[in-house]
């Protein structure tokens, strides 16, 4: 596609998720962003975690490997060692890979990445879709993030987020919907292409810019 608001600014081959289901009615997020941070600590494996959630509570987790200049992208077994990692401390029951004939953007609604920034609805984002697009086909999730630092640490980030399922083609809409949330970066887990893809904003128009060897 031509000059956009988004470039791929990281990518890896496949698309990585995993579904784990919590054994209690819910857990407060509090706790689940506590959980992921001790995972990395535990397992040294840069995790995101995108929380299905009522907004206080959530009952599910799904793990994606997420792009990263910084921090790289994990190996798909380290993060297999790490699902199961959590399996094990027996509040989630894994589900196993998370497999769809479509593509999974997450897009976050914080403007930035600080606390006190302006924080959109999902009815704002709802608003937006119905403009670009007729049907939406998703959920509301905390999107947490956990990478570890070289003094042994782990920094943690989580804001509230919208997931969707969608058709690969459907990508510069979704890059027009974050341009207008104010976001930085989203990502996009592709089963159709093979990739996993973050994209971050360049400051020029509404679309996506993809490479051409891809």
């Amino acid at each position: 596609m031509s000059t956009s608001a988004y470039r791929e600014a990281a990518y890896a081959p496949g698309a990585w998720a995993h579904q784990l289901d919590s054994t209690s009615p819910s857990v407060p997020l509090a706790d689940i962003a506590d959980e992921i941070t001790a995972l990395t600590r535990r397992t040294g494996v840069p995790m995101t975690a995108y929380v299905r959630t009522t907004g206080i509570t959530a009952w599910q987790i799904v793990l994606v490997r997420d792009p990263s200049v910084t921090h790289g992208t994990p190996d798909p077994r380290d993060c297999e060692r790490a699902a199961r990692n959590l399996a094990a401390t027996g509040r989630w029951q894994s589900r196993g890979q998370l497999a769809r004939t479509s593509a999974l953007v997450a897009i976050g609604l914080r403007e930035g990445y600080t606390p006190g920034n302006q924080l959109h609805t999902l009815a704002e984002f709802k608003t937006l879709h119905s403009r670009h697009l007729p049907v939406w086909v998703g959920a509301p999730a905390e999107l947490i993030s956990a990478r570890p630092l070289p003094d042994g640490g782990v920094r943690t980030y989580s804001e509230p987020g919208v997931l969707t399922f969608t058709d690969p083609e459907n990508l510069p809409a979704f890059a027009a919907i974050a341009h207008e949330l104010g976001q930085h970066r989203f990502v996009v887990h592709d089963w159709l292409t093979g990739w996993t893809t973050a994209y971050s904003r360049t400051g020029r128009g509404a679309h996506v810019a993809m490479r051409k060897d891809r």
